[in-house]
């Protein structure tokens, strides 16, 4: 077991796993860029699913998307002027809303000319605003890497409840009314999610 380093005689914490990739991927190591990526596949597409709605969910593919941030990422890597894991996602999650907003955009132009006359965005469905408030946003850190890797396995809907919940700070009712499910539904889903995470992750505290 590797102890800490000392430095003027104080402990010095190992550097993550995550912090040693982002580290080679901002020197051009594709393939630590790639792992890096790979951890964050689940968080992309939920936050695909949750901006999609209406007609857009049958017209665009959510994994499409994924795989789209991730050359985007891969090609502008070197623009990321960030130092740790946080605003590397938040980076991220820039990009890969950005990328969402045009998907849309191109599918609302192409009705538009499939029927020869003006389609309005809001008749293809709701897409999720990409701004959110101070308050209800949760504040991205290396713990929300950690919790995207510990809701894998997790059925579907538990997985989108808790990356909604504990990632994207969206409250209980906002993901019922996404979901088209009761409050009490989303509060179930969340407290199975819940006990798979725990023991990964410590207390997340009690849905709300």
């Amino acid at each position: 077991m590797s102890m800490p380093e000392s430095v003027s005689g104080q402990s010095v914490a190992p550097e993550s796993e995550s912090r040693i990739l982002l580290r080679q991927a901002r020197v051009g190591e594709a393939e630590a860029l790639g792992r890096l990526l790979l951890r964050l596949r689940p968080w992309m597409k939920v936050m695909a699913e949750s901006m999609l709605g209406g007609g857009f969910t049958a017209r665009v593919d959510a994994s499409d998307l994924v795989q789209q941030t991730c050359l985007s990422v891969h090609r502008r890597i070197q623009q990321f002027t960030g130092e740790d894991v946080a605003q590397f996602l938040a980076w991220v999650r820039e990009i890969h809303h950005c990328n969402i907003r045009d998907e849309v955009r191109r599918n609302v132009a192409a009705s538009q000319r499939a029927v020869g006359r003006e389609v309005p965005l809001e008749a293809m469905g709701p897409i999720a605003s990409v701004e959110a408030s101070p308050e209800r946003r949760l504040q991205l850190s290396e713990d929300s890497l950690r919790l995207v890797e510990a809701t894998d396995g997790l059925p579907p809907a538990q997985k989108a409840v808790a990356i909604l919940r504990y990632l994207e700070g969206w409250s209980v009712s906002e993901i019922a009314q996404h979901m088209s499910l009761t409050p009490d539904a989303v509060t179930s889903l969340l407290r199975r999610a819940l006990i798979a995470l725990r023991s990964r992750l410590g207390d997340l505290g009690e849905p709300d």
